[in-house]
């Protein structure tokens, strides 16, 4: 992995030659202008200099121009075969770090390539020939009899140093030849490469990690082949776990930490803060502060966690900010400010200050912890308070990047889904569909609902303009990496705000020790007109009654009083008269507010409509209902309507793409389990959202590894169930497909995902076990398929023996049954594999579905299985009874011959 910087790249952007290459893709006149605006004279003062050389990033289309040029290098860089083979063709681009097929990707050493404006990532991957080849090259022009490359050859200090690159004689030389060969193809008039600012990392048998930077993020990304057992599955905060998105299989994880420079920025605002609060009031200060430092935190997120000079850091800025308080107070005895003043929400009156300091900053031998990545042994605390209050940490309210995005894809699959199904039912999406959603997703889905959605769609570039912004802009911008119509919001501090208040003794506790007591008000909500507080917000939607109203008014206007400028929009018409006509405004009075509305209700009154509908009870006897109040007149809406979830149903498939493997707390000692995806996905294209549906799982181990058992064949078997739990039939399918194959357990859908195995399958696997002594307890696992916003996710379970023993003797079939632990069970290894396919078998004679006439299932039902596929849930066949309604619907306007009544 080759990291590096162009060197002096706006500096040597050669204007003529711009010109050239902007006219051939813009209009020669704006070509000319975008040149010309870049010849002009800056002066300062008596000085003055025509830059005729190099590009002024402080123009607004800077940033175009910059990219549009950097594509060039880019080309000198990969080549123009490498380089068209990665973009793909014209008509169908690839998507980004994606190849057309795996032989175009397998044909050059380069195989993924990233520029973030002058920053290069590039990724090589030599065969050991090609690696010998380049060096040789190298060495024949930079001979290297001392092995003297070694010296000066960077190296990421910031890891520990069993995790940085071991300085072998083969990698240091390949790294420099790979350095060299890539400086060679830039020319010094252009560009160039300098060994001090880049960094390149070799991955091989003698260096399992591989590192890098980017963007302010230190990565070291470790294979699972190259770890110890133990450190594979102690995964902590910080660390992402990557995974094949074929097999699902978590193959390497990838070590986070915030880069010195980004630490430098943010103790340089900190700094600068402090030194430009001469005579700013308190508030301005804690201000900044926390716009630094939410700026800091949503952008590192869990890179802050593992970053222990950063923890230190924020509690000696945080300490610092305080002190700068406390000193405009003149005095810094603790005593005299409780953390109570600083981190009480401005609408009670504190400061509003966000907190990283209370944190517990890791704690090990500092030599030995240098040398080696070891696991935390003890903490020292952060900031302290005489009073012992645990200060809410702001980490811990802002989700994860890598939480983040799985539950990006989730939401967005799931809105796919949603607006697909309100096309088939020919309607628009509310904001009823989405309420889950709404505030999820990076983009959030709401910033599809925005009034200019259309606009912003063509608004192109705008991140690197935003970023481009600083040269523009003196002010710092802390979310120079996002903006709120594009993104959305991507954090929310609510919980933050609640939590606090709660932590500092809750709102009567806090309002306790001030003066509110002497102001005689009845209650403290709504007291402080705090625009961040969120009050006015809520009352904006909050449906109020007149009088609520008036009183609100009334409390504004007498702050109004003392102005001498009044907003118009806060009176009424007859206040807008008195200030047009010159005469003394008369406050609103209760009588004639009561007045007002008694008039409106009367005429509202006049105006209530009657509604006379035709019911029918469940004796079949027509009722006609004759209602004035709005109740009575709307149906009714289940959730078990089944006609919904049959339109719901039909949307399936689209689920199948985005198919998650749950490897969080594996036992890595058991078996490993391989489903064949064709089997999965038709599972999941005939279930039912809300109802559960089961199949039992047959497979066998390949001759050459017992340990993995691959799932061959799901046996459908006559079923019904609900949303909790399935009705099967006690004896086990026989066919002599299935007599070479062995029982692997079963596999079940639910309508959604649990964090643990629930009782109910604890109960009947342990009765399936019990019954059956073919069998195996430790073979046999219980494979959950739950229905995610958008996607599916797939946990496996085996049972313990104390899990075994309970769920046999267990009676109780509620949800939270007496007795029920964790420790009953323990999650497997699952992966997905399209190498081999698997089969279905389903009943021979009927159905296998049930749900529909559920009178004709029975526990002890004899049936007997054939190969074949399995109708989906809501097929004609499993529901006979409602196409024979549909038929009688259509009979019902035929005349019928009279008949006689038998009991007149």
């Amino acid at each position: 992995m080759l990291q590096t910087k162009f060197e002096k790249f706006f500096e040597k952007i050669d204007l003529t030659m711009l010109n050239r290459l902007l006219r051939l893709v813009l209009d020669h006149n704006i070509a000319d202008y975008v040149s010309a605006k870049n010849n002009v004279v800056l002066s300062y003062k008596d000085m003055s200099h025509t830059n005729s050389y190099g590009l002024i990033r402080g123009l607004q289309f800077a940033s175009f121009v910059v990219q549009f040029y950097g594509l060039l290098l880019d080309l000198l860089l990969l080549g123009l075969t490498r380089a068209s083979e990665i973009a793909g063709p014209p008509q169908m681009p690839n998507e980004f770090m994606t190849f057309w097929d795996t032989k175009v990707e397998t044909r050059h050493p380069i195989r993924l390539y990233s520029r973030y404006i002058d920053k290069v990532h590039i990724m090589f991957k030599f065969t050991h020939e090609e690696a010998r080849d380049l060096i040789q090259r190298y060495l024949t022009e930079h001979p290297d009899p001392n092995n003297e490359n070694m010296v000066g050859y960077n190296n990421k200090k910031c890891w520990p140093r069993d995790a940085r690159m071991r300085l072998m004689k083969h990698d240091v030389n390949l790294g420099r030849s790979v350095f060299w060969d890539m400086k060679n193809r830039l020319p010094r008039s252009i560009t160039t490469l300098e060994w001090e600012n880049g960094f390149v990392s070799v991955y091989s048998k003698d260096n399992p990690n591989l590192l890098f930077s980017m963007c302010g993020f230190e990565v070291r990304i470790l294979p699972k082949i190259r770890m110890t057992q133990e450190a594979f599955s102690n995964t902590r905060d910080g660390v992402w776990n990557l995974q094949n998105e074929q097999t699902k299989e978590r193959t390497a994880v990838a070590f986070l930490r915030v880069d010195d420079e980004h630490m430098k920025v943010f103790e340089n605002r900190v700094r600068q803060i402090l030194m430009s609060s001469g005579s700013t009031t308190f508030t301005k200060i804690v201000n900044k502060w926390n716009t630094a430092l939410i700026g800091l935190m949503t952008y590192f997120r869990e890179a802050t966690v593992h970053t222990q000079e950063l923890l230190d850091l924020l509690v000696k800025c945080e300490n610092k900010i305080q002190t700068r308080i406390k000193i405009g107070l003149n005095s810094k005895m603790p005593s005299r400010f409780p953390p109570v003043i600083f981190y009480t929400p401005k609408e009670i009156g504190g400061l509003g200050m966000l907190s990283m300091g209370h944190i517990l900053i890791p704690q090990s031998d500092l030599r030995y912890s240098k040398q080696t990545d070891v696991g935390v042994t003890h903490f020292r605390s952060g900031m302290s308070h005489e009073e012992d209050q645990l200060i809410p940490n702001l980490y811990r309210y802002i989700q994860p990047w890598e939480s983040e995005f799985i539950d990006s894809q989730r939401v967005w699959a799931e809105y796919a889904l949603k607006r697909q199904e309100a096309q088939a039912q020919n309607r628009r999406l509310t904001l009823e569909d989405l309420e889950d959603s709404w505030d999820r997703g990076i983009p959030r889905i709401n910033t599809l609902f925005q009034k200019d959605r259309h606009t912003l769609a063509y608004d192109k570039g705008w991140r690197v303009r935003t970023d481009f912004k600083q040269y523009q802009v003196l002010k710092q911008n802390p979310f120079w990496w996002t903006h709120q119509r594009h993104d959305g919001k991507l954090w929310n501090l609510n919980n933050y705000r609640t939590d606090v208040i709660q932590a500092l003794g809750g709102v009567e506790g806090i309002l306790e020790h001030t003066l509110f007591k002497g102001t005689y008000f009845p209650t403290w909500e709504g007291l402080f007109w705090e625009k961040a507080s969120g009050f006015e917000e809520s009352m904006k939607y909050k449906k109020l009654t007149n009088a609520q109203r008036s009183a609100l008014r009334d409390l504004i206007l007498s702050d109004y009083a003392k102005k001498n400028n009044v907003n118009t929009s806060a009176l009424t018409q007859s206040e807008i008269r008195d200030i047009i006509l010159g005469a003394e405004i008369t406050p609103p009075s209760q009588q004639r507010q009561q007045i007002a509305e008694i008039e409106k209700q009367a005429k509202e009154a006049s105006q209530i409509n009657a509604v006379t509908t035709r019911t029918t009870n469940v004796h079949g006897e027509e009722l006609i209902v004759t209602t004035v109040s709005p109740y009575e007149q709307t149906a009714f809406g289940s959730k078990t309507d089944w006609r919904v979830r049959a339109i719901s149903a039909t949307n399936l498939y689209l689920r199948v793409n985005h198919i998650y493997v749950n490897s969080d707390d594996i036992k890595e000692t058991g078996y490993t389990y391989i489903m064949p995806k064709n089997v999965l996905k038709k599972f999941i294209c005939i279930a039912d959202l809300r109802t559960q549906i089961a199949g039992y799982l047959y497979g066998i181990s390949p001759p050459d590894n017992p340990q993995v058992k691959e799932i061959r064949c799901v046996v459908m078997v006559p079923q019904w169930g609900s949303h909790q739990h399935l009705n099967l039939p006690s004896a086990l399918p026989e066919h002599e497909f299935l007599n070479d194959l062995e029982p692997l357990g079963w596999l079940h859908t639910q309508p959604n995902e649990l964090p643990q195995l629930s009782p109910q399958d604890v109960t009947s696997h342990s009765r399936i076990l019990e019954n059956n002594k073919q069998w195996d307890g430790e073979k046999c696992i219980i494979l959950t398929c739950s229905f995610t916003p958008g996607s599916c996710s797939l946990t496996s379970y085996k049972l313990t023996q104390t899990g075994y023993e309970w769920g046999r003797l267990n009676k109780d079939t509620g949800g939270n049954p007496h007795g029920y632990l964790p420790t009953h069970y323990e999650k497997v290894q699952m992966l997905l594999s399209d190498r081999f396919l698997g089969f279905y078998m389903v009943p021979e004679n009927g159905p296998w579905n049930y749900n529909f006439m559920g009178v004709k299932h029975t526990v002890g039902m004899k049936y007997s299985v054939k190969l074949g596929t399995p109708k989906e849930y809501y097929h004609e066949e499993h529901r006979p009874t409602h196409f024979l309604e549909f038929s009688n619907m259509e009979e019902a306007d035929i005349a019928e011959g009279d008949r006689e009544d038998t009991f007149t």
